[in-house]
């Protein structure tokens, strides 16, 4: 087959068993779609697509399309923060925020929705931060959150009473000191 040998030629052995067949074309993004429905979050949270967004709901609807960005609610770690930010901001009412490593800027929009009044929601991925300043727009925070395409180890802004960073411990090790 010319991909096998296409591949060997470049130095990738795909191994003697290896076949290349055809993928039925289907349309990825409706499938994944079809997976993201809203999902309650903590007590007061329900994150949703925006082409499954509830007509009336009890819960402060967090409108969120990932785009290419980490962040939708549904992966453990995300729903985790949510649920936690939730309490924080109750107990405490930070005024300002730092949402490191954003992704789809849902806990930018979060803190927003829940009474933070100032979020700078910090990615190096320039589509995190297309994201983000999208879904801030969707949800009505814009004014209130700044994305900014920075790395969090050398972003330059004053404190905040509350960080955000949903990240892999390989980052919190090399941003520890700067929390």
């Amino acid at each position: 087959n010319a991909y096998l040998e296409e591949l060997r030629a470049l130095g990738l052995d795909a191994g003697a068993r290896a076949r290349v067949a055809p993928l039925a074309d289907t349309d990825w993004n409706a499938a994944w779609r079809e997976h993201f429905r809203p999902l309650p979050v903590g007590n007061r949270l329900l994150a949703a697509p925006p082409w499954d967004v509830p007509a009336t709901s009890e819960r402060l609807v967090l409108v969120i399309e990932p785009g290419r960005a980490f962040g939708t609610g549904h992966h453990g770690t995300t729903a985790g923060c949510l649920t936690l930010l939730e309490a924080h901001v109750a107990r405490d009412r930070p005024a300002r925020a730092l949402d490191l490593g954003t992704g789809s800027g849902i806990l930018a929009v979060a803190a927003a929705r829940l009474g933070v009044r100032e979020i700078v929601a910090c990615d190096s991925d320039p589509d995190a931060v297309a994201a983000t300043e999208a879904n801030a727009g969707r949800n009505g925070v814009a004014p209130l959150v700044r994305a900014v395409l920075a790395d969090a180890a050398t972003l330059v802004v004053a404190p905040a009473p509350l960080v955000l960073a949903n990240l892999l411990a390989a980052a919190h090790r090399v941003l520890a000191g700067r929390y």
